[in-house]
């Protein structure tokens, strides 16, 4: 995660709240935020970290899954 220079200079901090669903190939097809920090900089931040990420590793056979669902809280807080 990287915490977007326009936030650092206001100081914004908050959580977001993404949920995303991976297909068995472990590719994202689809997401959404489910909650806002409040800063547009650190909730574009969230999408922008979820396209670095993917794909995610490929779910294990053994969960017998075609996707899985995640929601995810990602907090911005300066220290």
């Amino acid at each position: 995660k990287r915490y977007p220079e326009e936030a650092r200079r206001k100081g914004a901090r908050g959580t977001v709240r993404i949920s995303f669903t991976i297909n068995s190939s472990g590719h994202v097809t689809g997401s959404r935020l489910v909650g806002s920090s409040g800063e547009p900089s650190l909730d574009r931040e969230v999408r922008a970290m979820l396209g670095r990420a993917a794909p995610f590793p490929p779910i294990p056979e053994a969960m017998r899954r075609s996707s899985l669902s995640l929601t995810v809280p990602i907090n911005f807080s300066m220290r």
